[in-house]
């Protein structure tokens, strides 16, 4: 059996509950702001991304995944697997477009500069649903299975997706930060080949997880998968072979 998701300690005297999916929430949140901070030069133009872009992509992600879940549900009877996060995603990139537009700044170098921290942040965030039992697989017996106490008293043992997610969002984050350093990509590419390497992991994953079905036995999340892949594909071969940056993006990229 998994540890409790929910741990008392003790801090100044006080007793006080942590969740431990909180705080991979707070860790994954905070892998993206130290990654921008750290690899984005000069370091205000790091600051500059972070000041106009947090706001608007947690602000209209947020908005979007939960509207994105309402008309799920409504459709289809309860059906909300994968909407959450995918939702807010597809919000998220639209808000970035849409303000880099405004902004004059170049859409795929900015796109790079954010995209890539995001399978890292995706990694943590299963292990904090994985704390919480939260996002598990089908049924299965030991030792393969685990019994999760979020699940109740005797609940049957489940297959830990979460962690295969994470382990294989951590594989993908890092053979893509191997690829961006060694070769010359083009601008765009590198937010590409992360989108298509993390809805390649949710679509194999979702085999192994238990989120009703939607539509030919996949599930939201593989639906999602599916066009967000196809345009991704698209897109990558619609780039140039080339492009100029513009002041704003000279001065940001690495």
């Amino acid at each position: 059996m998994f540890p409790n998701p929910i741990v008392c300690v003790r801090m100044f005297g006080q007793e006080c509950a942590v969740h431990w999916f909180g705080v991979a929430m707070l860790l994954a949140f905070g892998s993206v702001v130290t990654w921008i901070l750290v690899t984005v030069r000069p370091r205000r133009f790091a600051v500059q991304l972070l000041v106009d872009l947090l706001p608007l992509v947690v602000g209209v992600g947020y908005l979007v995944s939960i509207a994105s879940r309402q008309v799920l549900y409504s459709l289809g009877g309860g059906v909300t697997g994968g909407s959450h996060f995918l939702g807010w995603a597809m919000g998220a990139c639209a808000a970035i477009v849409w303000h880099c537009r405004r902004a004059g700044w170049q859409v795929p170098v900015v796109l790079d500069i954010v995209m890539l921290p995001v399978l890292l942040a995706s990694g943590i965030g299963r292990l904090g649903c994985f704390c919480a039992g939260c996002c598990s697989g089908v049924h299965c017996a030991p030792p393969l299975g685990i019994c999760f106490p979020a699940h109740g008293e005797g609940a049957p043992t489940c297959f830990p997706a979460q962690l295969l997610s994470s382990a294989l969002d951590f594989a993908a984050f890092g053979v893509l930060l191997v690829q961006s350093r060694r070769k010359r990509l083009r601008p765009g590419e590198l937010a590409i080949r992360v989108c298509i390497a993390y809805c390649s992991v949710r679509f194999c994953v979702e085999f192994v997880r238990t989120e009703p079905r939607l539509l030919f036995g996949l599930s939201v999340a593989q639906v999602l998968c599916c066009l967000a892949l196809s345009v991704a594909v698209t897109a990558r071969r619609r780039l140039p072979a080339a492009m100029e940056p513009t002041a704003a993006t000279r001065a940001g990229t690495p």
